[in-house]
């Protein structure tokens, strides 16, 4: 389970932390594939393994999750209005239900099927048509994905409107 890098989202769910004996309400306020920061004022210290429990909001699912403190930040009475107490951790095995709502709420990278980025579906080229602003001094770059260069001049100036005319298209 990798714990640099994971992409961490942002996400305000109610949880309830219990170790040991104790018990307390807590606040999730980010989570990620590794972790999650909980806002509470659990006495638990790094090293620690907590039992969190909480729902998916968009299925009223429960999940519960054992993780291990990673990191404690304690603030004082004085400052609650500006940070909060919280704590980082490390979730230790995560169930079916944590993955299932990561995957509804983590951006998705693309599959290794689909075209990534500029790359042109199979079967299409990728074209470059500059066009400049007719009776204007203006001039854009627009990139096509085309079977033809004929498609492409007709795609490029389907996306800028009237008013343009093609001063060159070259195939990259």
């Amino acid at each position: 389970m990798q714990t640099h890098g994971d992409p961490r989202v942002k996400k305000r769910l109610p949880c309830t932390l219990e170790h040991a004996d104790n018990r307390r309400s807590g606040l999730i306020l980010n989570l990620s594939r590794s972790g999650i920061f909980v806002q509470t004022i659990l006495p638990a210290e790094p090293g620690m393994l907590v039992n969190v429990d909480f729902c998916n909001p968009s299925h009223d699912r429960p999940i519960g999750l054992q993780a291990a403190v990673v990191w404690r930040r304690r603030v004082s009475t004085l400052m609650t209005g500006i940070n909060q107490s919280g704590m980082g951790m490390r979730i230790q095995w995560p169930p079916s239900e944590y993955d299932a709502l990561l995957a509804e709420i983590l951006p998705q990278p693309p599959a290794a099927d689909q075209p990534r980025g500029d790359a042109p579906a199979p079967g299409l080229l990728r074209y470059v048509v500059r066009l400049t602003q007719s009776g204007g001094p203006r001039s854009r770059l627009v990139t096509v994905h085309s079977e033809s260069e004929q498609r492409a001049c007709e795609q490029a100036r389907a996306e800028l409107s009237e008013g343009w005319t093609i001063l060159e298209i070259s195939e990259s």
